[in-house]
């Protein structure tokens, strides 16, 4: 596999007991899950690449669960937010294998803007979600699969805006990459595609 520049493809370091958490919890019965009715609001702004304005995607709905509430103000610190700001029971889970990676690979962070669980389906065949980028300020994406999804890889666009590199949707792995367009294949059909998304600087 190439990887993009800025790019990290590796195992999430999760113990076995945390798997466990995952698989009896978060892809259990009692999880809870919101409704959200597009992948994003995102707007292109007009300086979008032709390349991907002219692609074709499916803005469609998803089933999320907010661990840290997105923030609009960059110097605001994830320290000093509100604790109504964060998830009951599981923030504290999913921050901790965060931080364990980042500390595990010897890459620092001093600010987290979102963290969230996603969870998305079958969307037609070879569909592709908008491409997109996060945040309008600097800021990286890392991103922990918790189901196996042959294809419904991440997408990341290179600097060039030619064409997309694929990062494996692979159960216990992590894709970590400095904020630029990207977006993700939906998964096949019968399955359910489960990913957590930190953003970060």
């Amino acid at each position: 596999m190439i990887l993009p520049n800025h790019t990290t493809y590796s195992d999430g370091l999760l113990s076995d007991q945390q798997k466990a958490i995952i698989e009896n919890d978060v892809l259990g019965f009692h999880f809870p899950w919101y409704y959200v009715g597009k992948q994003t609001t995102y707007i292109p702004p007009e300086n979008t690449p032709e390349k991907i304005k002219q692609g074709s995607y499916v803005n469609g709905p998803f089933l999320s669960h907010s661990l840290l509430r997105r923030t609009e103000e960059e110097h605001i610190k994830h320290t000093d937010r509100p604790t109504d700001h964060f998830s009951d029971g599981y923030a504290e889970f999913f921050f901790e294998i965060f931080h364990n990676w980042m500390h595990q690979n010897n890459k620092s962070y001093n600010n987290i803007f979102r963290a969230n669980v996603n969870c998305n389906w079958y969307n037609g065949e070879n569909a592709v979600t908008v491409p997109h980028e996060d945040h309008t300020w600097h800021h990286h994406n890392w991103l922990l699969y918790l189901t196996d999804n042959p294809t419904a890889p991440t997408l990341v666009w290179n600097e060039e805006i030619n064409d997309w590199n694929e990062l494996p949707a692979q159960k216990w792995q992590v894709s970590q990459f400095k904020g630029c367009y990207h977006a993700h294949k939906y998964p096949a059909l019968h399955e359910r595609r489960v990913v957590v998304v930190f953003t970060y600087v």
